[in-house]
């Protein structure tokens, strides 16, 4: 006996972030998108989450890797995230609201 062939079910990342997002809204997938299109969506318009390598960490807070390591063991400056076994990053988030603080802390004994 034959039997019917499976369904397919939209496996595609786009349709699964979709409900993702829809779940976590605690709404249909079609409603969860209007809304992101009218622009209503928690997520529409939030900066998305980055990591930012030491490099580009060095270039944002115009300081070296020693001192960033010695402010970070001290508890000065956000601490680095192991992303593998041999990388480890920053949120970019984080260094930028080190850098909001700091900037206040500055301008705050002018």
């Amino acid at each position: 006996m034959l039997r019917p062939a499976p369904t397919r079910v939209n496996n595609s990342p786009k349709c699964t972030h979709a409900k993702q997002i829809a779940e976590k809204e605690g709404m249909s997938v079609e409603a969860s998108r209007r809304n992101a299109a009218d622009g209503r969506s928690p997520t529409a318009g939030a900066k998305p989450k980055r990591f930012l390598r030491l490099p580009e960490v060095e270039r944002r807070s115009g300081i070296k890797h020693s001192l960033i390591h010695r402010l970070e063991t001290q508890g000065r400056f956000p601490r680095r995230i192991k992303i593998t076994d041999h990388a480890s990053a920053w949120l970019e988030s984080e260094i930028e609201a080190w850098i909001d603080q700091r900037v206040s802390a500055g301008r705050a004994t002018e």
